[in-house]
């Protein structure tokens, strides 16, 4: 998986003029996202999981409810942050009053709140179980908070790692002149890609392990 992400990002840092080889570059990367993400959380749901590269990458009908139910999240997400900014910034980019930007803060809180809860569907598609919007609803009743808190937790560490790396990288590019060096640009990517896969990974078992919880307290 994660060779096949370094082939992409390293036809993406090549900078090909086709448009068409950037969106394949582009498909294949979210793909091999949206599958490790699958063969984490199966490899810590389902007993006996096989755990090789073919089986991982095979795509399969319970990728493909994966993918819609990421993608509702995300949209779910977008639109609710779309309407927070549409509500606190003016067409200057300043704010627009107290009211309008409380009402903003509150549609983030409350896109994050429904994005936690929506988000059991995830693990719920990757072991091929119903993973409906209402069962997930119902599934994390009164656990939308301990939810929010999972999901900041489980991205926190991968975050300040990105950030980290990132800081030192544009630090040592820039005292000793590597702003050209194909190694150098191939090495940041390199941590950053390892970083990102480790993050999902991170994120995707602790939704599993949430997964696992509230099913089991559900009987």
């Amino acid at each position: 998986m994660l060779a096949l992400a370094l082939l992409v990002t390293f036809g993406t840092l090549l900078q090909a003029p086709h448009l068409a080889f950037a969106l394949v570059a582009i498909v294949a990367r979210f793909a091999s996202l949206v599958a490790f993400a699958v063969a984490c959380q199966r490899r810590f749901l389902v007993a006996g999981e096989p755990v090789d590269v073919l089986t991982a990458l095979t795509w399969r009908r319970r990728h493909w409810t994966y993918l819609l139910a990421m993608l509702l999240i995300v949209a779910v997400t977008i639109g609710s942050l779309a309407a927070a900014l549409s509500l606190t910034n003016a067409a200057t980019g300043e704010i627009v009053g107290l009211p309008a930007a409380a009402i903003g803060l509150g549609l983030i809180v409350a896109a994050l709140y429904a994005s936690s809860r929506l988000a059991s569907m995830l693990p719920a598609a990757a072991i091929e179980a119903p993973a409906e919007v209402s069962i997930s609803w119902m599934r994390t009743e009164g656990n939308g908070w301990r939810l929010v808190l999972i999901n900041i937790l489980a991205a926190l560490p991968p975050t300040l790692a990105n950030a980290f790396v990132a800081i030192l990288t544009e630090r040592v590019v820039a005292t000793y002149a590597l702003q050209t060096s194909a190694t150098a640009i191939f090495l940041g990517a390199l941590a950053g890609i390892a970083l990102s896969f480790a993050g999902l990974a991170l994120s995707s078992l602790a939704l599993a392990a949430a997964y696992r919880a509230l099913v089991a307290a559900r009987g």
